[in-house]
């Protein structure tokens, strides 16, 4: 009996040797071709942590380099330290409340007071170097700089809160020391210095006592994971240590580096204006010795007076033309793209204001602020709540401070006050904020939060202001409900303004500078017409 599968490929072999087809084109992605023009763009699927164990020690050198030497890279840690913690840091809120869920005042006086106590130097830090905001500080710059910090938690130190911490070089968690797991699971897998559980949970870290490059007996300690704080932003899942932030911008950083160092040299050489003799006559007794060494001559020049050659020379002068024309817009196009892969405006980046109008400069500058708010709450949650739980518990041990639990006993309920912003338009920003308000589209809680106050707060403020007041016998007017200006109602000078405004925003930001170097956007029509608003 004939094989019918046998002849049914039989007839479909036939048919596709004849006639025409549709092709159906490639079968992968364009970015996985394997063509001519990706000969040279290697990649590979290896772990995190392996990528980390090739490169992560000499991408954290590069980056600490550029942080000492490069003006932009100091300049970006330190709008980190000021925007992220600022001048106070992110701040303690008690929000401990009593049986009937209310707020305890008194409680939480004494947790908000204590902890200000700890935060001072000589309890915070095991060094007794930086203040808990300054802590924050230093903590916010490693992170970004190192990719990583860690931190030890000193339970029973030797102050008056029993506590403090310990911040440790991530040079000093040894990266060299691997191991892989037991098949029977009775070992745990060692990942660059963090022994890991199964599931990559941190069981222990294996820390040098001392940085490798100071010299000296070194010892490496097991210390358990419930110890150390690390923290690090993972870009990728079973990720174990952490990446520097200027890993994507180190080399167009290293070569702008290089690029204007080249450019300021040749232009130092071109204002030097200097110069070669050249003997135009061979037979000239003067002319060089090709078997000696050229002899370096000086010619002296002072006002009035014309330097004499010897028969048969002339001078011909060396004057390269540095820094090029195309300098500006060619080294514009690097920052703005190391800018972009740091998370920042261009105008932040580089402290360059020209060609900036105030519309793309408000949206440059929100955009920077998210950034800012989300390391702050990840800070919160990933630093400052395990540091207040491990405080709070030795305070109580230490009598530092002293609490009666029959009020409360969950002394966990606190909230975190970091640093806001001022308005980037405060007349038009704030009376959005009261309009909002108003109508009950918006909050007091949320429009203080956003200034990195507390509403609690606020108000005690104003009732302090009230009674001085009242001391001193001053009235205090309250200012009227604020009322929508309706559309059209404004003069015939702001709306001219205002038509003369849209126009030029409507341009492109890289038109925004006249010839002569000024801003065509220029403020002051807008200050003016701001003032007749208030007015």
């Amino acid at each position: 009996m004939a094989n019918p599968f046998a002849a049914a490929a039989a007839r479909i072999n036939a048919s596709a040797g004849s006639g025409p087809h549709l092709s159906t084109g490639s079968t992968t992605f364009a970015g996985a071709s394997m063509g001519r023009l990706y000969g040279d763009f290697e990649a590979g699927n290896f772990s995190p942590d392996y990528e980390l164990r090739a490169g992560g020690r000499l991408l954290r050198a590069r980056a600490r380099r550029l942080c000492r030497d490069n003006g932009y890279m100091s300049g970006f840690l330190g709008d980190l330290r000021t925007n992220v913690v600022g001048p106070t840091g992110i701040k303690l809120k008690s929000k401990v409340t009593t049986v009937t869920d209310t707020l305890h005042q008194a409680t939480n006086d004494k947790i908000e007071a204590a902890w200000s106590d700890w935060s001072l130097p000589e309890n915070c830090s095991a060094d007794r170097h930086d203040d808990w905001p300054s802590l924050q500080r230093l903590i916010m710059s490693t992170i970004a700089m190192d990719g990583e910090c860690i931190l030890r938690k000193r339970p029973y130190f030797g102050n008056a809160h029993g506590f403090a911490l310990q911040l440790i070089d991530s040079d000093q968690l040894d990266e060299y020391y691997n191991r892989l797991p037991d098949p029977n699971g009775a070992v745990n897998e060692i990942r660059l210095g963090v022994e890991v559980d199964r599931y990559y949970a941190p069981v222990a870290y294996h820390i040098w006592n001392r940085h490798p490059a100071d010299g000296g007996l070194r010892f490496r300690e097991r210390v358990d994971a419930s110890e150390i704080i690390h923290l690090f932003v993972r870009y990728r899942t079973n990720q174990t240590r952490g990446v520097t932030w200027l890993a994507p911008v180190i080399t167009d950083s290293w070569m702008y580096g290089g690029y204007t160092e080249a450019e300021l040299v040749a232009a130092r050489v071109h204002a030097a204006q200097m110069g070669v003799i050249k003997t135009t006559d061979p037979m000239n007794g003067t002319a060089l010795d090709p078997n000696e060494e050229p002899k370096q001559r000086k010619l002296t020049a002072a006002a009035g007076t014309f330097a004499e050659l010897l028969p048969g020379q002339e001078l011909q002068m060396f004057a390269p033309e540095h820094p090029s024309t195309a300098f500006k817009d060619f080294t514009n196009t690097i920052l703005r793209g190391i800018a972009r892969g740091l998370g920042n405006s261009y105008m932040t980046f580089t402290g360059d204001l020209n060609g900036t109008s105030y519309s793309s400069g408000r949206i440059g500058l929100l955009a920077e602020r998210d950034l800012y708010r989300t390391i702050q709450f990840w800070l919160m949650g990933a630093l400052c709540r395990p540091v207040y739980l491990e405080w709070i518990r030795n305070a109580l041990l230490t009598g530092a401070v002293k609490l009666d639990s029959r009020l409360a006993s969950d002394y966990s309920d606190v909230a975190w006050k970091a640093r806001g912003w001022g308005w980037i338009d405060p007349l038009k920003d704030v009376q959005s904020r009261i309009l909002g308000i108003q109508h009950g589209m918006d909050s007091r809680t949320d429009a203080l939060e956003d200034e990195g106050e507390d509403l609690e707060d606020t108000f005690q403020k104003l009732q302090r202001e009230q009674e001085l007041a009242a001391k001193y016998d001053i009235e205090i007017v309250p200012a009227a409900p604020l009322k929508p200006r309706p559309w059209g109602t404004a003069s015939e000078a702001d709306q001219e303004e205002g038509q003369q405004q849209d126009q030029l925003d409507q341009k492109d930001d890289s038109k925004a500078m006249n010839d002569d170097g000024t801003d065509a956007r220029g403020l002051l029509p807008q200050f003016a017409r701001l003032l007749r608003v208030a007015e």
